[in-house]
This record gives structure tokens, sequence and C-alpha cells, in this order.
């Protein structure tokens, strides 16, 4: 091989490569959409962006995601007691004990 196939080998493996992380979901992306209690289908939370509204039957509370991190989100609502780290593992978020599950 002479210089320049060598430049563009690597440098497809380079693009290969970002191509691929780029693919990887970040915990922001991973935490957009509606999010269904498993415990209790009727609490039901929403993250569109940094905006997060949790719903209880007709009852509804705002809240935000106060920061991304490489594997959790830090979520703020009204009350001290209701804050907390949310992590996303395989289709689910934990906040504590709770579990919930993407809805569809």
């Amino acid at each position: 091989m002479n210089k320049i196939q060598k430049k563009l080998l690597i440098l497809g493996v380079i693009l290969m490569l970002s191509m691929t992380l780029a693919g990887c979901g970040t915990v922001k992306s991973e935490a957009q959409g509606t999010w269904v209690l498993t415990e209790d289908h009727r609490m039901t939370m929403k993250i569109d962006g940094d905006d997060l509204t949790l719903y209880y039957g007709k009852e509804s509370m705002k809240g935000k995601v106060r920061e991304y991190k490489k594997d959790y989100a830090t979520l703020e609502m009204a009350g001290p007691e209701n804050n907390g780290k949310a992590t996303f593992k395989n289709g689910k978020m934990y906040i504590g004990d709770l579990v919930y599950k993407k809805k569809d």
C-alpha cells in the first residue's frame, strides 16, 4: 500500500468509528418519551427535553431535568422528597425503588 491508500484506510476507519459512536444513545436521548410506572399504570412521566410532567390519574405535577450525566439524569420536582436520580437501563427508568417502563 502506498501512503495515499494508508491515509484513506485510516480515514475510513475513523469515519466508521465516528458513525458507530454517534449511533449510541445518550442518557438525554434515552430519557425522552413517556414512562409508565410498572407497579401502578395510572402513574406516568413524560420527559420532553429538560421538561418533565408526572401524571397520576387526572392530576399532574411539573418538574425539570436538572442535569444529564453520563449514566443518569437528576430530576427536580416540587417538594424535596420528589427530587431524585433517574438511571436508565434496558428500556427502563429507575428512581429509587420505583421502576418505570418506556411506553410504546
